[in-house]
């Protein structure tokens, strides 16, 4: 699969710290662009695992991170439903991204940062973090282009062994 040439590694101060031992599970729901827009909780069980991709505008890490999707998009179609998810204001959501047209992610938004500070990610972008088909977070979380390019390497390699005969 071919890689674009990915950022730097973050800061930090932008890592997220892991979920302490005995933390209380995840929580929060996506509001899926569309007309109406729809809410999907997250962290519930589900036929297919979720990977979801936090990204901002302006970020050319960002950019890396969603051309890693598209590179990968037929391994992430055979084990994953792809969100991309934006962080907004209840009532203020940003206008829809055309860009996700042209990748395998549905365009999403995580109200008020609620997941996000669930899965202690704070605002370090671009981060991703797969949830498996029981509605449990794969931890830890990806953070920056190289780990998200990392993550996606497991799963386009989990997918070949899926397809196999």
């Amino acid at each position: 699969t071919a890689r674009a040439a990915s950022s730097p590694a973050p800061s930090p101060t932008s890592t997220p710290a892991p979920l302490p031992a005995g933390s209380p599970a995840p929580s929060g729901a996506l509001l899926l662009a569309g007309s109406p827009p729809t809410i999907l909780p997250v962290f519930t069980p589900s036929a297919r695992a979720r990977l979801l991709v936090f990204w901002k505008g302006g970020c050319p890490a960002c950019d890396t991170a969603l051309h890693l999707l598209s590179a990968d998009a037929e391994a992430l179609r055979i084990l994953a439903d792809v969100y991309a998810v934006r962080t907004a204001s209840a009532g203020e959501l940003p206008p829809s991204e055309p860009r996700l047209a042209e990748i395998p992610a549905i365009d999403s938004f995580d109200i008020g940062g609620e997941i996000a500070r669930s899965l202690t990610l704070g605002t370090a972008r671009p981060a991703a973090v797969l949830v498996s088909t029981e509605g449990a977070p794969v931890l830890p979380v990806a953070v920056g282009s190289d780990r998200i390019a990392e993550l996606l390497g497991v799963i386009a390699q989990a997918a070949s062994e899926r397809a196999a005969p």
